[in-house]
C-alpha cells in the first residue's frame, strides 16, 4: 500500500499526500514525478481518513513543539488530490487546528467533484 508522506524541505506549509504515487487523470510530459502509472478520473478512498487526520495532527503537534509556524496545511500529493473521495471530510476534520488548507490540483473536473462542494464552507 502507498504511504502518506510529507514533502521534504523547509517551508511554512505542512504538505500531505492524500493519493498514492502518480494516480492522476493526466500524464503530463512536464510532470516532475514522471509518467502517470495509473490514469484515473473516478474518485475513491485511498487512505483511511482517520489515519490521515491522525498523521497530520501528529506532525502539526511536532512542528508546533519545535516552535515552527505553519501557514497552510497543503494537500499536494504525488497525484491528483481531488480523486480522494474523503478530501472534504479530511479538511473539515482538521479545521479545528486553526490552519487554513490549500489544495494544489489539476482541476480536470473540479466543479463536479464531490469534495469541492463539501469544501465550499471551509475555503478561505
Amino acid at each position: 500500500m502507498a504511504q502518506m508522506n510529507y514533502s521534504p524541505g523547509v517551508q511554512t506549509r505542512s504538505p500531505r499526500n492524500n493519493t498514492p504515487l502518480k494516480v492522476c487523470p493526466y500524464s503530463c510530459v512536464y510532470c516532475q514525478l514522471g509518467r502517470t502509472s495509473r490514469i484515473q478520473v473516478k474518485q475513491e478512498e485511498f487512505f483511511e481518513p482517520d489515519k490521515l487526520v491522525r498523521a497530520v495532527r501528529d506532525r502539526v503537534k511536532e512542528l508546533r513543539n519545535n516552535g515552527e509556524r505553519i501557514d497552510y496545511l497543503t494537500f499536494v500529493p504525488a497525484g491528483e488530490p481531488t480523486l480522494d473521495l474523503n478530501l472534504g471530510k479530511e479538511i473539515s476534520t482538521l479545521g479545528d487546528l486553526g490552519i487554513p488548507a490549500a489544495v494544489i490540483i489539476n482541476a480536470p473536473k473540479a466543479p463536479s467533484l464531490k469534495p469541492c462542494a463539501s469544501l465550499s464552507s471551509t475555503i478561505t
